[in-house]
C-alpha cells in the first residue's frame, strides 16, 4: 500500500484536514518533471533502493525506534556532506534564508507548500497537546480526592432513584449530578460532608469513563503525531530524489525537529500515557497495570477476522429460507392450514418490518465502515467493546431464522400437535423480549443493554437531554408504524382469543385507540425537539424540526376521523395535510437532514456538498452507465424520497389496516423501511461532515466533582507530567473508531490565526527564517 493511501486509512478521521498533506506535496514533486536528477548509476542503484523502504516497514520503525535512534531523518541528526549544509557560525535558518536565494522558484515553492503544512499541523498539535495537559491535571486531582476518602456508598432505592440506577445499569448514563448525588451515611469528622463532596458509585463510574475517554484521546493523538512525523521524512526524502543535495533538507530537518510534534527527545505524549495508566491502575485496578491494561487497551479491530459470526450469520438467513418461501407458496395457492391465516399474517407482518429493518440496517453499517464514517463515535459507542458489521449481522440474522420457523409452524405445520398453533405468536415475542433483557454476560449484552437504554430514553422522551442515538432511533421508529399498529392487533387478539379477531379486532381502523398508539413516534420526536428547543435556549431550527412531527399526528388522526365519520370533507382535509406533511418532511430531509440541496459559486458539486463520503466507493462498486458521474446517486435520491415520502403518508391511513387491504398496507410499510434505509447513509454522513468540520474527534468527559469542591491539598500538586518512577516503555497504541458525547478538539480550524514557522520574506523571496515554536518547555519536562 503507497503511503498516501495509508496515512488516510490509518489517520483520524475528524482530523483529516489538519494532517500534513503528504499528497499535495507529493503532486507538487510530480509536475516538476524537468527538475529531476537523471537515472542513478549503476554503482547506485543499491543506494536508492535502500532508501525506498516499504510504507509499513517505515511506520513500524517510526513507533519502534527510540530518541536518538540513528538513520532517521526525524529520530536524530544526520551528518551532512562536507561543503554541504550550514558553517559552525551559520544557522541552519540563516543557510536556508542564503542559499534558498540562489535556488529555482519551484524550489523555493517546494519548501513554502513544506513550511506552511508543517505550520498547519505543528499549530493543531499545539493545541491538542495543551488541552490533553490541562486535562490530566483536572483527572489526576479528583482521582488522588477519590483514592483518599471512603469507599463510595451505595445508593438508598427510592423508586425513583431505582428508574435512573435502571438507566445508569443499562447505559453508564449519568444525570446531572444535583439529583444524582447520595449524601454519605459515615459522618468522619475527619471528612465532613459540608467540606468534602460525597463519593458515590456513579460517581466512580462518572470518573473511570472520563479516564478511559481521556486514555483513548491521547491514543488519537499520538497516532497524529507519528503520521505526521513519517509524512514528513517521506517528503523529504521524495525531494532529495528530484533535486541535487546542497544540506537543505538535513538543516530544514534539523530545524523542524525543535517543533514539539516532531521532537521525539522531548515528547510530552508517551508521558501522559504512561502517567495515565498509572493513575488508572491505581485507582480502579489495586495497582494491578496488567488488568488496568486490559480494560485501557483499544482493540485494533483488522487484526479480527470474524469468520465465524459470518458463517453462522450464513447458517441463519440459510434455514430462514425454506420457510419463507414455503410460505409465500402456499399462501399464493391457498394452501394455508391455519385456522386463521390473516390474522396470523397480520401478527407476523407487524413482527417482519423491524426485523427486516435491522437487517438493512447492515447495508448503512457496510457503507459508513467502508467510507471512514465513525458511527461509533457519533452513536457514542463503547469503542472497547461494541458489535461490528460481522457481529451485527449474525444477531439480526439469528433473528430472522427464529421468525420464519415460528411463521412455519404457525400459518403451514404445526409439527407439535400437543402446542395450540395461535401460541407461537406469543412464543416469539416471549423468545426475542428474553433474548435483550437476558442479564447474563452472553450475547453481547453491552450492545443490547445500549439498545435498551435508547429505548427507555426514547420512551421517556422530554426527561432527558437528548442525544444523536435519541432522536435517530426515534425516526427509525417512524417508519415502523405498520408494527406499532401491528402491536395493537396483537394485543386485541390476546384479550380476545386469537380465534376472534373477526369479530372484536378487525374494526379497530375505527377506533380512537389507533392513532394513540400509531402515533406514539412522532409524539416522541415532538417531545425531543421540545427538549432540545429548550436546551439550545430557542433555538429555530428545533421548532422547525418540530411542525413535521405535528403534521404527522394531523394525518393520523385526519385518517381516523375520517374513517369514523366516513365524512367527504375530513377525506379532503386528510389529503391536504398529507400532502403538506409529505412535502415538509422530504424538503428537511434534503436540505437539513442530508445537508444537500444548496448550491454556491464555491461548492464543488452543485446542490450537494462539497465534502462527500461516499462517491468513490459506490464508483467502484457500481458499474453501470447511469453512474458515471458517482455523484449522480445524490441528485437521484433526493427525488426518490419524494416519491416514497407519498408512500409513508399513505401508510399512515387506518383504512389500510382493514382486512381488505393487508398485502397492500404491508408493501407499503417495507418501501417506507427501504426509504429509511435510504435516508440513514445521507443523514449520518451530513453528521460525520460536520464532525469532521469542527475537528470532533473525542470525548471531553464532564467529571463527578467541581474543582473548587476538591480539597486544596488535591487541586494544587506539582506539574502533572513529574514522573515518580521510572517510564514505562512506550504502549503500542491501536488505531480503533471512535464514540460521542460531550465534544473536544472541536476549535474551528479555519479561523486559526497561523504563522509560517520559519518562511519569511526577504526581497521579494522567499527565504527560511523563524523562531523556535514549543508548547512545553523543557523545564516544564
Amino acid at each position: 500500500m503507497k503511503f498516501g493511501k495509508y496515512i488516510e486509512a490509518e489517520s483520524v478521521p475528524e482530523w483529516k484536514a489538519a494532517y500534513l498533506d503528504y499528497k499535495a506535496v507529493k503532486k507538487q514533486l510530480k509536475e516538476l518533471p524537468f527538475l529531476r536528477l537523471p537515472p542513478p548509476s549503476p554503482g547506485g542503484i543499491h543506494h536508492n533502493s535502500l532508501r525506498r523502504n516499504s510504507m509499513s516497514r517505515s511506520a513500524t520503525e517510526l513507533r519502534q525506534r527510540g530518541p536518538g535512534s540513528g538513520g532517521s531523518l526525524l529520530g536524530g541528526s544526520r551528518q551532512t556532506s562536507p561543503g554541504l549544509g550550514p558553517s559552525a557560525l551559520q544557522s541552519d535558518e540563516e543557510f536556508l534564508a542564503s542559499t534558498l536565494r540562489s535556488k529555482r522558484n519551484e524550489e523555493k515553492l517546494f519548501f513554502a507548500l513544506l513550511d506552511a503544512e508543517v505550520g498547519k499541523a505543528q499549530k493543531f498539535y499545539e493545541d491538542r497537546e495543551a488541552e490533553a495537559l490541562n486535562k490530566y491535571e483536572e483527572i489526576e486531582a479528583q482521582c488522588r480526592f477519590v483514592n483518599s476518602v471512603d469507599p463510595p456508598t451505595q445508593p438508598s432505592k427510592q423508586p425513583v432513584k431505582k428508574i435512573r440506577e435502571l438507566l445508569k445499569t443499562l447505559d453508564g448514563y449519568v444525570t446531572a449530578k444535583g439529583n444524582n448525588i447520595i449524601h454519605l451515611t459515615n459522618k468522619d469528622e475527619e471528612h465532613p460532608t459540608s467540606e468534602t463532596p460525597p463519593v458515590t458509585r456513579a460517581d466512580v463510574k462518572r470518573l473511570r469513563k472520563a479516564i478511559l475517554e481521556y486514555y483513548r484521546s491521547l491514543s488519537l493523538l499520538k497516532n497524529y503525531q507519528t503520521l505526521n512525523r513519517v509524512a514528513l521524512e517521506k517528503s523529504l526524502k521524495k525531494y532529495a530524489r528530484h533535486f541535487e543535495d546542497w544540506g537543505g533538507r538535513a538543516a530544514y530537518a534539523r530545524k523542524v525537529l525543535k517543533l514539539s510534534l516532531f521532537d521525539k527527545k522531548h515528547d510530552v505524549v508517551p508521558k501522559m500515557i504512561t502517567k495515565t495508566e498509572q493513575l488508572y491502575a491505581s485507582t480502579f485496578a489495586d495497582g494491578d497495570k496488567k488488568r488496568a491494561m486490559q480494560r485501557l487497551r483499544l482493540p485494533d479491530l483488522r487484526s479480527q477476522p470474524h469468520l465465524l459470526p459470518t458463517w453462522r450469520s450464513g447458517i441463519y438467513l440459510g434455514i430462514s429460507l425454506g420457510p419463507i418461501f414455503t410460505t409465500i407458496h402456499n399462501l399464493l395457492n391457498n394452501q394455508i392450514t391455519s385456522k386463521d391465516p390473516y390474522t396470523m399474517l397480520q401478527l407476523y407482518g407487524g413482527f417482519a418490518i423491524p426485523i427486516l429493518a435491522s437487517l438493512l440496517f447492515s447495508i448503512d453499517l457496510y457503507y459508513w465502515s467502508h467510507a471512514r464514517i465513525n458511527y461509533v463515535f457519533i452513536f457514542q459507542l463503547d469503542p472497547r467493546n461494541f458489535l461490528v458489521l460481522q457481529e451485527y449481522i449474525e444477531v439480526a440474522s439469528f433473528v430472522v431464522m427464529m421468525w420464519s420457523i415460528f411463521l412455519y409452524l404457525t400459518v403451514i405445520d404445526n409439527i407439535f400437535p400437543f402446542v395450540p398453533s395461535e401460541i407461537y405468536p406469543v412464543i416469539f415475542a416471549g423468545l426475542v423480549i428474553l433474548i435483550f433483557v437476558n442479564p447474563f454476560n452472553v450475547m453481547q449484552k453491552t450492545s443490547r443493554y445500549w439498545f435498551l437504554s435508547s429505548l427507555i430514553r426514547i420512551v421517556l422522551s422530554g426527561l432527558y437531554e437528548v442525544e444523536f442515538r435519541d432522536f435517530f432511533l426515534a425516526d427509525q421508529l417512524n417508519s415502523m408504524t405498520y408494527f406499532f399498529v401491528g402491536l395493537m392487533y396483537f394485543g386485541c387478539a390476546l384479550q380476545h382469543g386469537l380465534t376472534d379477531t373477526d369479530t372484536y379486532c378487525n374494526g379497530a381502523s375505527k377506533s380512537w385507540v389507533l392513532p394513540v398508539i400509531a402515533g406514539l413516534p412522532p409524539f416522541w420526536r415532538l417531545m425531543q425537539c421540545g427538549r432540545r428547543f429548550i436546551d439550545s435556549g430557542g433555538s429555530a431550527p428545533h421548532a422547525l424540526n418540530a411542525i413535521k412531527y405535528i403534521l404527522s399526528l394531523a394525518v393520523i388522526y385526519l385518517a381516523t376521523a375520517q374513517n369514523i365519520e366516513g365524512d367527504l370533507w375530513l377525506r379532503v382535509l386528510w389529503i391536504v395535510v398529507s400532502a403538506c406533511a409529505s412535502l415538509y418532511a422530504t424538503a428537511w430531509d434534503v436540505f437539513w437532514d442530508w445537508g444537500l440541496g444548496k448550491n454556491t459559486a464555491d461548492m464543488k458539486h452543485p446542490f450537494l456538498r462539497n465534502d462527500l463520503a461516499y462517491p468513490f466507493i459506490w464508483a467502484s462498486a457500481l458499474r453501470l452507465s447511469l453512474l458515471h458521474k458517482p455523484t449522480n446517486l445524490y441528485y437521484l435520491a433526493m427525488p426518490l424520497d419524494l416519491v416514497l415520502r407519498f408512500g409513508w403518508i399513505i401508510t399512515l391511513s387506518p383504512s389500510f389496516w382493514v382486512r381488505q387491504f393487508p398485502a397492500l398496507g404491508f408493501v407499503l410499510a417495507i418501501v417506507e423501511i427501504g426509504r429509511r434505509t435510504l435516508w440513514n447513509l445521507f443523514r449520518m454522513e451530513n453528521e460525520h461532515v460536520n464532525n469532521v468540520g469542527n475537528f470532533r474527534a473525542f470525548l471531553d468527559m464532564p467529571l463527578p466533582f467541581e474543582a473548587h469542591a476538591l480539597r486544596p491539598s488535591f487541586s494544587n500538586r506539582r506539574h502533572p507530567l513529574e514522573v515518580e518512577s521510572d517510564p514505562e516503555p512506550e504502549p503500542k497504541i491501536h488505531f480503533a473508531p471512535t464514540p460521542k458525547g460531550v465534544l473536544s478538539g472541536h476549535r474551528a480550524f479555519d479561523d486559526m490565526e497561523m504563522e509560517p514557522l520559519i518562511l519569511d520574506n526577504f526581497d521579494d523571496e522567499l527565504v527560511m527564517g523563524g523562531k523556535r515554536s514549543r508548547t512545553v518547555s523543557e523545564k516544564q519536562l
